[in-house]
């Protein structure tokens, strides 16, 4: 009688045991999930202040270095214009990091284009 008890008091446990042991691991699992998707966000972040910087620093230094000398000189034109953003576009790519140039190409596919969009949007803030 005595091992009948036993049996069954160790096939409980067993199934207890596995039922634990399953929970663990699914508890594990949604926490690796977790802190997963925390690196991704913080990364996601990072690069994209990254970009900010970039930009803010692109624009300002081709606005020092190009646009206000032919702004004063009355010879800013569509195609000073186009050059301004082209070299801005240029400079903001030098500035970012390998891995932040990688990020965006995965993320967007086109850096130019991205950049573009970001400088665009720099110069429209900074003229208001």
């Amino acid at each position: 009688m005595q091992d009948a008890i036993m049996g069954a008091a160790q096939e409980i446990f067993a199934a207890i045991t596995s039922i634990v042991t399953g929970f663990v691991i699914w508890f594990i699992n949604i926490k690796i999930a977790q802190a997963k998707e925390t690196l991704k966000s913080t990364k996601t972040a990072r690069y994209l202040d990254e970009v900010e910087d970039a930009v803010s620093t692109a624009v300002k230094f081709v606005s020092q270095t190009y646009v206000d000398e032919l702004k004063r000189s009355n010879m800013f034109s569509a195609n000073s214009q186009r050059e301004a953003l082209n070299r801005a576009v240029t400079r903001a790519g030098y500035l970012l990091t390998r891995e932040a140039r990688k990020y965006l190409t995965k993320s967007y596919s086109d850096i130019k284009e991205y950049l573009t969009m970001q400088i665009e949007a720099e110069i429209k803030e900074s003229a208001e």
